[in-house]
């Protein structure tokens, strides 16, 4: 029999403006003061490549993003990803959880702007893409 497993973007940001979640951001890493995210929609192994989700945010010296989430059946877990293209104006932090990968971003000083980055899903071997905005702080 074959299994389906989906890649489930969440739409979860992780900081208090806009969010109905408590931040998720590690205490040791600052969240931004505004912080947004736009899922593109799913993921899934086998199917077109994925739209860029979106992430808003100032530049303020703090991390914005969300929480990837995968599931297969009623089972929510995290997996291993890696950066395969890093931002041109950032940082990208990826750390593996047990409900979820968390992907956070965070921009140069002083840089406002579009950047743009993608990291790969090493279990379902899928590639998402990220574009980030940028106001200045």
């Amino acid at each position: 029999m074959a299994r389906t497993y989906l890649v489930v973007t969440s739409a979860a940001c992780l900081s208090l403006a806009g969010c109905t979640q408590a931040p998720q951001t590690p205490p040791e890493l600052p969240t931004a003061k505004l912080c947004s995210f736009q899922s593109s929609g799913f993921a899934y192994a086998g199917g077109p490549s994925p739209r860029p989700d979106t992430i808003s945010m100032n530049n303020d010296g703090g991390w914005c993003g969300h929480l990837n989430v995968s599931t297969h059946g009623s089972l929510v877990f995290g997996e291993q990803m890696h950066l395969v293209q890093p931002p041109r104006h950032g940082q990208v932090s990826i750390t593996v959880l047990q409900n979820g990968t968390q992907i956070l971003y965070r921009p140069s000083p002083n840089f406002a702007g579009s950047d743009s980055f993608s990291v790969r899903d090493d279990m379902f071997n899928i590639t998402l893409p990220y574009d980030v905005i940028i106001v200045a702080g």
